[in-house]
């Protein structure tokens, strides 16, 4: 068996680095909060909190229209909006831009767009804070 008195430096030493490195960490949450707004869903969620819009959302495991993700906002005013989240480099993306809507594939039901750095949301201005949600979605780096 080891001598304890050989190895508690090398212990000391590990927890020191282990707790540096997790300060480190604790610190850089900017850096981390830059990270993970990268995520046009994730603006678009901090976004309407900050605005102080209450919303509940659903990500659809199978998205639509193409997209690479679709989610259902749901607001107090008992409202739904629809989020889908594009590639902007993709033709569908390219195609929803020119038309300014987009098309409900099997039902064909065309429904006027607004779009910012592959986020697409419908018009809807069933919803309350339907201006404010625009804004959010213009502000989206």
């Amino acid at each position: 068996m080891m001598n304890f008195k050989k190895i508690l430096p090398f212990m000391i030493i590990i927890i020191k680095e282990t707790l540096y490195a997790y300060k480190k960490k604790r610190t850089n949450s900017s850096e981390n909060e830059i990270i993970s707004s990268k995520d046009p869903i994730i603006q678009f969620d901090e976004g309407l909190t900050k605005k102080g819009i209450d919303f509940k959302k659903l990500e659809l495991e199978t998205p639509q229209n193409g997209s690479e993700k679709t989610v259902y906002y749901y607001f107090d005013d008992n409202s739904q909006l629809s989020v889908y989240l594009f590639d902007t480099n993709s033709e569908k993306y390219q195609e929803i831009l020119d038309n300014g809507y987009i098309t409900y594939e099997g039902i064909e039901q065309s429904i006027e767009i607004i779009a910012n750095k592959g986020l697409v949301i419908e018009k809807n201005t069933g919803i309350s804070n339907f201006d404010k949600i625009i804004n959010i979605l213009e502000n989206i780096e």
